[in-house]
């Protein structure tokens, strides 16, 4: 037999299956929730509303951080504290009876506004949210949204200032009663229990103090104008706030000097009408729980034209009352008959010279005059003779009358040197020479 040779068998190739690329391992159940955790946290400390959380005791037991821009607070010094710590007084026991409010009813959304104190002592007007969400156990807790109503009001408060001030203009009895006012009004709006009100006597070139009230000095005699911070503010003709380190700046380049007892923070703003300065108003503190800033200026600032043309319209009157007491005094002192007629209807200028004449017989009266008037008509006192008809004295069956009326008339209501012929309270004749002025409305 032949032997048989034996050959190697060739190797056999064979094709893997292509292997799909592993799944992603599932995300733990901790780390999804700690996503969303991060989420929900993003939105709270970013948003505009402050947030809070607060247990069934009223104790705060977490704060967003935009509680702190709100309140000035930082978060730790909110977290284990009531929630009726900070509230203003006043609304203490309406927010105690809301908050019984939230933990009767669960899930109903409660809505107020409170007061609460501001961590530089100031209030600050909040509108606030509550809903009570202690029975669920995502949350457990009593859910408080809010945010600063504090601008909104102050421009509520600062618009009914401007209206109050010329309300005082108008009804106060002097320039004296009307600063009083003021000071009430802008007491209202901001710390002033240090405040004065500064004019300028432009004849003198003096500064007057018609109202100081400080606590420690009391009172800014008038000198003449110098290098204090008042004067300053005059001369710039901008308002002011000197807070030590401004002030201190000030007196190293010569602008100012000290006068009065030193202060804190003053503020002033000047009082100008059409460009012109009449003077200044001011507000100072001495004490560091009460300091000023640029919100202080800008109540100031704003309510100082209300305040200027309070002042000066209430310095027309009284200039104008002035006048006429002194024309009064002239009047009443004078020898010479002064007086004034009035008519019972308006005498139309546009009429003929012959009604208008008539109308002057018909309806003029004695409205006004002094003693010596009613003495050479053979009167008393000119209130026995006030009210009488002018018919009574300028005798109409005389033509030279109609021609003293006639030529008053054509001559524009304003005559001089003329005669007129009456008759006193007995009938008996009287000659005068007349100067005569009538007042034309509307024409």
């Amino acid at each position: 037999m032949r032997p048989r040779s034996k050959r190697p068998k060739r190797p056999t190739k064979q094709r893997a299956a292509p292997l799909a690329p592993p799944a992603p391992p599932a995300p733990p159940a901790d780390a999804a929730l700690r996503e969303s955790e991060e989420r929900f946290r993003a939105l709270v400390e970013y948003s505009s509303d402050a947030i809070a959380l607060v247990d069934a005791q009223g104790v705060t037991t977490y704060t967003s951080r935009t509680a702190t821009r709100l309140l000035g607070y930082a978060a730790e010094e909110f977290v284990g504290r009531g929630g009726f710590d900070l509230l203003h007084p006043d609304d203490v026991e309406r927010a105690r009876h809301l908050f019984e409010e939230l933990l009767a009813q669960p899930g109903v959304p409660l809505r107020a506004e409170l007061r609460v104190r501001h961590k530089d002592g100031t209030y600050r007007h909040l509108e606030t949210v509550a809903v009570n969400r202690l029975d669920e156990s995502a949350v457990g807790a009593i859910v408080v949204n809010y945010h600063d109503l504090t601008p909104r009001k102050r421009a509520e408060r600062i618009q009914q200032a401007t209206y109050r001030i010329s309300q005082a203009a108008l009804t106060a009895a002097d320039l004296q009663a009307l600063l009083r006012a003021l000071h009430e009004i802008v007491n209202e709006l901001m710390p002033a229990q240090n405040f004065y009100v500064a004019l300028v006597d432009p004849e003198r070139n003096w500064l007057t103090f018609p109202y100081f009230v400080d606590q420690y000095d009391r009172e800014a005699p008038e000198r003449p104008l110098g290098r204090g911070l008042t004067e300053y503010v005059m001369r710039t003709g901008r308002p002011l706030l000197a807070t030590p380190d401004v002030y201190e700046d000030l007196v190293r380049r010569g602008e100012a000097e000290l006068i009065g007892a030193p202060s804190l923070d003053w503020v002033g703003v000047p009082l100008q009408i059409r460009d012109r300065t009449i003077g200044v108003v001011a507000v100072q503190t001495y004490s560091e729980g009460i300091r000023y800033g640029e919100e202080e200026k800008d109540i100031l600032t704003f309510v100082s034209t209300q305040v200027a043309m309070a002042i000066e319209r209430k310095r027309a009157d009284t200039a104008l009352h002035q006048a006429e007491e002194r024309y009064r005094a002239f009047i009443t002192q004078s020898t010479e008959g002064i007086w004034r007629v009035e008519f019972d209807e308006p005498l139309p200028v546009d009429q003929p010279e012959a009604e208008q004449i008539e109308h002057f017989y018909r309806h003029s009266y004695l409205a006004e005059c002094n003693d010596a008037m009613a003495q050479i008509h053979g009167f008393g006192s000119a209130r026995e003779i006030a009210g009488k008809r002018l018919a009574e004295f300028l005798v109409r069956s005389d033509p030279r009358n109609v021609e003293f009326l006639r030529a008053f008339a054509e001559s524009g209501f304003r005559l001089s040197d003329v005669e007129s012929h009456e008759v006193d309270r007995e009938g008996r004749p009287k000659i005068f020479l007349n100067n005569l002025i009538g007042v034309v409305e509307d024409g």
